[in-house]
């Protein structure tokens, strides 16, 4: 009997963590719908829990300030971003990578993992950087995005300066050279996203896009050909 009340409680905290996930999860979705339309500075709590279905009261049961959801949900994202590069750094150390083709198809395909992962929040960040509404929230909270953001930058240019070193890559300013994988990237899911957002109201419709996917293996082999030598 004791096991069997044992795994009872086991089986009622698993299901009130999922539980507690998905509203989070839920209340996130509705940041990213209010964010989008009227802007970091005009919305406010009330806004979010209206758009949730929810109380305010429990909105702050899982974030104790507007800051605090913003930051949440931008962070997984960048944080995704950086895990890929990572992950291509560490392999371009070990001699993983014996052809430019390779090392360029591993960039593109994690830049495109992440936004796959997370497409509302994708479209959130570049919202809030191109309209500069980035710099309406508090210093410390700006200020953390950006670090997450710039430690990513950095590590893209000393994937493609080795990715140069090692013969692999032709040589050109890694600054410029990031800036334009990372610019026609960017472009391309923003040029996608508009498209379905006109017909479906719905940027995460995007996950799987075969349109966009097809528009990402040509910017990579574009990219390909520009830069790899072998």
């Amino acid at each position: 009997m004791a096991g069997n009340a044992t795994r009872h409680k086991d089986v009622v905290k698993r299901r009130q963590k999922r539980e507690k996930q998905q509203r989070a999860q839920s209340i996130l979705d509705a940041a990213t719908k209010v964010f989008l339309a009227k802007g970091y500075a005009r919305t406010t709590m009330d806004d979010i829990a209206l758009e949730a279905e929810i109380t305010k009261p429990t909105i702050y049961q899982y974030f104790k300030t507007k800051e605090q959801l913003y930051f949440s949900l931008m962070a997984p994202f960048i944080e995704e971003i950086g895990r890929g590069l990572e992950e291509v750094e560490k392999r371009m150390m070990e001699d993983h990578y014996e052809t430019g083709t390779s090392l360029v198809r591993d960039l593109f395909q994690g830049m495109y993992s992440a936004f796959r992962e997370f497409p509302y929040t994708f479209r959130v960040v570049q919202f809030f950087q191109q309209s500069g509404r980035i710099w309406e929230m508090s210093d410390s909270v700006s200020s953390s995005l950006n670090e997450k953001g710039k430690r990513n930058f950095e590590r893209l240019r000393r994937v493609l300066g080795m990715g140069i070193e090692k013969g692999l890559l032709k040589t050109y300013n890694v600054y410029e050279l990031t800036d334009v994988l990372w610019g026609l990237f960017v472009g391309i899911v923003q040029l996608s996203d508009v498209k379905s957002y006109r017909t479906s109201r719905n940027p995460a419709v995007n996950r799987s896009n075969p349109k966009l996917e097809a528009s990402v293996h040509l910017a990579e082999k574009i990219v390909v050909d520009a830069i790899a030598l072998s």
